[in-house]
């Protein structure tokens, strides 16, 4: 069995001879040695731990608190700790179970046992393991577009919520784009539907290398796209998908797919520092922003401009004179 145990124990005498019984058990290959908590924890930060073994003269509730921090990290939760005190008290065993401990043992268990218990705990962790990266997975999947990778519909409107009330509590602005394939029945009808989900897969790419980390890109639905752009002004988010618009129609430019020309309309939204907007109000008014772009002759940006935004000409003063004909109501 390969794995790294981590021996922490301030005295020096203890360290050595719990290491020795470690070592004999055959189950680690390496060990890790430390005479402090806080020397244990900086090893945690850096490297993969499989056990943890903590010889004390005393337990006390003092003793045990940097177990504490273990818990709160969710790297750490599965790592099984086994606590070796001088005394046998039934208390002090029960003290270190309740701090997180796997369990309190003598120093003198016998090393049959003690590499019994070691082979138990360590298939505990690894089954845990097994079992925490299968509903990271599930958890994955559920909120993943199966064709293009990018997040799905269900994915969009749970962040989308998330920033809008973080954007409410910051005063921070932030961006939502939608972007939509300028006749895409004609890219299919034209190379196949096959070829149709090709392009889909080289869209969503183009999208996603041409946004941050921390922005969300997803498949709002069909050949619809829909980027959620946190801490973006507008005029930073009209510099993003104006590159986006370009390369996208550069990807058929040549003629390499089809021929068609493939484009894209896009409708973008800002929300300003002290703007308060729902998700679902948010969401009409980037769809409607979109159309106008389509209407407007497809291949364009437009960005949404609240009915205040528009210019108020207002009507020439016309001045009565004798002359002038009466008005008819």
């Amino acid at each position: 069995m390969i794995a790294t145990a981590l021996i922490l124990d301030k005295s020096a005498d203890r360290r050595g001879e719990l290491s020795h019984r470690v070592t004999k058990t055959g189950c680690f290959k390496r060990l890790i040695c430390c005479a402090t908590s806080r020397d244990a924890l900086k090893h945690l930060e850096k490297e993969d731990v499989d056990m943890i073994f903590y010889g004390t003269g005393r337990v006390s509730n003092k003793s045990l608190t940097w177990l504490g921090r273990l818990e709160k990290n969710d790297p750490w939760l599965d790592i099984p700790i086994l606590v070796f005190s001088l005394s046998e008290q039934a208390e002090e065993r029960i003290l270190c179970i309740e701090a997180g401990a796997a369990d309190c043992l003598s120093p003198r268990i016998p090393e049959r046992e003690l590499r019994a218990r070691i082979v138990r705990f360590l298939s505990g962790k690894k089954r845990l393991e097994s079992l925490r990266a299968s509903n990271e997975h599930l958890a994955r999947v559920a909120i993943t577009d199966p064709l293009t990778g990018v997040g799905n519909r269900r994915h969009f409107d749970e962040i989308l919520e998330t920033e809008l009330k973080r954007n409410n509590r910051s005063r921070t602005p932030l961006a939502l784009l939608m972007i939509d394939i300028d006749h895409f029945k004609r890219v299919n009808d034209s190379i196949g539907h096959q070829a149709g989900d090709r392009i889909l897969k080289i869209v969503a790419e183009t999208l996603r290398v041409n946004i941050r980390s921390y922005d969300t890109l997803c498949r709002f639905g069909g050949e619809e796209f829909a980027i959620i752009m946190p801490d973006t002004t507008a005029g930073q988010a009209s510099s993003v998908a104006e590159r986006i618009r370009r390369e996208i129609a550069a990807i058929n430019s040549q003629g390499n797919y089809g021929e068609f020309p493939l484009t894209v309309s896009i409708g973008l939204r800002p929300v300003r520092e002290a703007e308060i907007v729902d998700a679902a109000q948010l969401v009409a008014e980037v769809d409607q922003t979109m159309y106008r772009a389509k209407k407007g002759g497809r291949n364009l940006v437009e960005t949404f401009r609240a009915v205040e935004d528009y210019p108020i000409v207002p009507a020439p003063h016309l001045r009565f004179t004798p002359l002038m004909p009466a008005f008819s109501l």
